[in-house]
């Protein structure tokens, strides 16, 4: 579970399954893989110290994309739909 002062990220199926396609892709900038890969971990329960040594990168960074993720799920949710 991720602490407590962590966004919780939830996604749908279809955002799993682009996220996952872009996280394993060869073709995608390797910026976008990492942020695809910091979501999927983060929406498995990984706190940010956990995904940080994971991928090797600062805990910084994930909480960024954790949490511009989570402020911007409502709108990619509406996306979706």
């Amino acid at each position: 579970m991720p602490p407590i002062n962590a966004s919780e990220i939830i996604l749908s199926e279809k955002q799993r399954q682009i996220l996952t396609g872009f996280a394993k892709s060869t073709h995608q900038p390797l910026h976008l893989k990492i942020r695809a890969e910091i979501v999927l971990r983060a929406s498995d329960g990984y706190s940010n110290n956990a995904i940080g040594q994971i991928m090797g990168i600062g805990t910084k960074r994930v909480r960024r994309w954790r949490n511009k993720y989570s402020k911007n799920r409502e709108q990619l949710s509406l996306i979706e739909t």
